[in-house]
């Protein structure tokens, strides 16, 4: 299925058959991506009154409780609200739901003990200079990330 985006002066063909998917999957496993120091997400069944909801103990539907942390077990989207007091919803604040957005892979340069991604760094990699969003893929180096050694973005990178 092809759809057409007309996006200031620009046009576009996007075909909807072939999604590219950034996600990090996500499983109960030592092995699932994981960082500061917490323990790997817990995906069990739903129990109620002794009864298992799972359709091998009988159960018409496989019906489980999910314990994770967003920024410790997988991929997510940063917002303000995470370095500020407030909390921040993002529906309360985007009215837009749909953009424009190029996704690069940065290799985040070497920054005292740690790892950053500057502004300068990603954008000699976007293609579409007249986007407002894009979204930025560092590669895993381990699947294990605490203490030294952690990936962040510089001041520049957010204004």
């Amino acid at each position: 299925m092809l759809t057409h985006v007309h996006y200031r002066s620009q046009k576009f063909i996007i075909d909807l058959s072939k999604p590219l998917d950034i996600s990090i999957p996500m499983k109960a496993s030592i092995n699932n991506v994981n960082a500061w120091y917490l323990k790997e997400p817990i995906i069990e069944p739903v129990v109620i009154d002794n009864k298992t909801y799972t359709v091998a103990d009988g159960a018409s539907i496989n019906f489980n409780n999910i314990k994770f942390n967003p920024h410790a077990h997988g991929t997510h989207t940063e917002c303000v609200g995470h370095i500020t007091k407030e909390k921040y919803s993002i529906n309360n604040h985007l009215k837009q739901f749909f953009f424009l957005a190029e996704v690069i892979t940065v290799a985040p340069e070497n920054y005292m003990q740690d790892f950053i991604i500057s502004k300068k760094h990603a954008m000699t990699i976007v293609l579409i200079p007249s986007l407002i969003t894009f979204y930025i893929k560092t590669p895993i180096q381990d699947h294990k990330v605490v203490g030294e050694g952690l990936t962040f973005y510089s001041p520049e990178e957010v204004t």
